[in-house]
């Protein structure tokens, strides 16, 4: 296995796994790694301290989130610019990926303090009912809500003048809490 150049790790626990299957029990926890220099996603086995599968996810893999219920993962991918960046929807217990889509709001985006660094990795969160994901767009100020039935961003929330980096999402999912990259 290639050394893991950028890694962040999330545990999942499938709601499955609580029907008492014995085999689904087995699988029921697994670590979720991202891995930089193949653009995959590593499933890790932590009681047997194996990978157990590895999915392609497209380049510079950089946040993950999973769904509240266990089953779905959203990694999100910097493309060569703003305006390339992708999510890869992965269902976890089949260790499949279920597509790529463009995340963007067709607008171009200026790169941080002029550069091409855009910034830390920005942050994903399942909206309560895990059909909807908010996405931190720091460059673009502004949040990007993805629907998963529409498979597109349906929205875009301006954070006037923010570059929201850290997201907090309230328990009903209507107000959400950012942090501010630059300060």
């Amino acid at each position: 296995m290639q050394p893991l150049l950028f890694t962040i790790a999330l545990f999942a626990g499938f709601a499955a796994a609580q029907s008492g299957d014995q085999a689904t029990e087995q699988n029921a926890t697994c670590l979720l790694l991202l891995n930089k220099g193949d653009a995959s996603v590593s499933l890790f086995d932590p009681i047997g301290r194996r990978e157990t599968e590895r999915i392609a996810v497209g380049q510079r893999p950089n946040a993950l989130a999973v769904s509240q219920n266990g089953r779905l993962a959203a990694v999100r991918c910097r493309g060569s610019s703003p305006s390339r960046d992708t999510l890869t929807l992965i269902e976890i217990p089949s260790a499949k990926s279920l597509g790529t889509y463009p995340i963007d709001d067709g607008n171009p985006v200026k790169d941080l303090a002029g550069t091409d660094d855009r910034g830390p990795p920005p942050a994903l969160h399942f909206l309560p009912g895990d059909r909807q994901i908010l996405v931190a767009d720091a460059p673009a100020q502004q949040l990007l809500l993805f629907d998963l039935d529409h498979k597109a961003v349906v929205r875009t929330i301006p954070t006037k003048g923010m570059s929201p980096y850290q997201l907090a999402v309230s328990g009903s999912g209507h107000q959400a809490f950012t942090t501010d990259l630059a300060c």
